[in-house]
């Protein structure tokens, strides 16, 4: 695993938070992207409970917007800092996608279990979700 991604799996979800102690699942992202890709993504108001981040569901798709970055269409395989954006059955999560160990993965923060990096088909099971890119 790079010592970049060892260095955030672990941390405590915390709501509203981006970073460097704790995480939700957009500080996360932003946290990833200006460090890693020197892109500032903007804020999301969150509150303290993820059915405010639910409810926020087209303000992050907005802000990922805003930064250049697009939804994928149709059945392509995810790239290296892809967004992933789970939306369904009333679940709004996102993720960043990350080489790890030689293999793509989802950096994710949850308040089930804080930042954890899954493998890509185990992070993705069963779930509805929407790889957004940034567009160059």
């Amino acid at each position: 695993m790079s010592y970049w991604i060892g260095a955030y799996v672990g941390k405590p979800w915390a709501p509203g938070a981006d970073g460097p102690c704790a995480f939700n699942c957009w500080g996360l992202v932003r946290d990833v992207f200006r460090t890693q890709r020197a892109v500032d993504l903007p804020i999301v108001a969150t509150g303290a409970a993820d059915q405010v981040l639910a409810a926020n569901v087209s303000a992050i798709k907005q802000a990922a917007a805003v930064s250049g970055f697009r939804p994928v269409h149709g059945d392509v395989s995810p790239l290296e800092f892809d967004v992933v954006v789970f939306d369904g059955a009333g679940e709004l999560h996102v993720g960043v996608v990350v080489r790890a160990n030689r293999r793509l993965n989802v950096l994710h923060s949850s308040h089930a279990c804080g930042v954890v990096c899954e493998p890509w088909q185990h992070a993705i099971e069963g779930r509805a979700f929407q790889l957004w890119r940034q567009q160059s």
